[in-house]
């Protein structure tokens, strides 16, 4: 289980996240959706622990990340968004050298990755000449070295074409089903995971506007609502007061500006 408790970064005066609070139970295929430079990236960098938190804390299995990050990351695998590759190698050696980082020499489990990931006719072709969808699925062969409890994502599907994003979300709803793993994706193409996924969240400028299992979240009789007003307070005090009102916050402040995010129950829905 992966717990986030008052997560939040800042990049100099920047509120990257903001007090996030999130819960992904053992199993969970969890999307963490939210347009570009809504804070994903961010949360993931600190979920992998390439990042450090300026306040709060994450747990996996009960053991704050910050205090065992190398005994942790051995259990997580990641792929952030544009991987790098040595061009000039092999995608065959590309992962053999990655393994033996990893203190994972056993060449029998690197060739039954190539084979998963579909790369088989092309292992031995140098990694400069892979189109997208290939660089793609070999970054996702890295991520899956010591088959990982835990695996993150980031934006793994973006810039491919409709069947390079069937083959990679084809490949990541087998790896779920072949034991008890957790699988973190952040993306922005909405439909494509809500085909695979049990529980997501929305994110913008860094706050969590709604998480949950996607069932009940779909079945939710509720609309949502941006407002932005520079009158705050008196607009508070307004909403807060209404019966249609279940869910008011403050997700942003900018040039004298406040944006509040509002869900509100559909009538005959109260």
């Amino acid at each position: 289980m992966i717990e986030l408790i008052n997560l939040t970064k800042f990049f100099g005066t920047n509120c990257a996240v903001n007090n996030v609070d999130l819960r992904i139970e053992d199993g969970d295929f969890f999307a963490l959706l939210g347009p570009n430079g809504a804070g994903k990236s961010t949360i993931l960098g600190m979920i992998s622990g390439l990042i450090t938190p300026s306040k709060g804390y994450i747990k996996i299995n009960g053991t704050k990340l910050d205090l065992h990050r190398k005994k942790s990351s051995f259990s997580i695998g990641v792929l952030f968004e544009n991987p790098s590759f040595y061009e000039y190698l092999s995608g065959r050696d590309n992962i053999t050298m990655l393994a033996k980082l990893k203190d994972c020499n056993n060449k029998k489990e690197i060739e039954q990755l190539i084979d998963t990931i579909s790369l088989s006719e092309y292992a031995d072709i140098l990694v400069n000449k892979y189109s997208l969808g290939m660089k793609q699925r070999l970054a996702l062969a890295c991520a899956l070295l010591n088959n990982p409890d835990i695996l993150i994502l980031d934006e793994p599907t973006n810039g491919l074409d409709p069947e390079g994003i069937h083959a990679i979300l084809n490949l990541l709803t087998h790896y779920i089903k072949k034991g008890n793993k957790t699988i973190i994706i952040s993306s922005h193409q909405v439909h494509d995971m809500e085909a695979i996924c049990n529980k997501i969240a929305i994110i913008n400028n860094g706050n969590i506007l709604i998480d949950g299992m996607l069932s009940d979240l779909l079945n939710d009789h509720s609309s949502s609502y941006l407002l932005t007003t520079n009158n705050p307070k008196e607009c508070e005090m307004f909403l807060k007061n209404q019966s249609w009102m279940k869910n008011f916050q403050f997700i942003n402040h900018k040039r004298g500006l406040k944006d509040f995010y509002i869900e509100s129950i559909k009538k005959g829905k109260q």
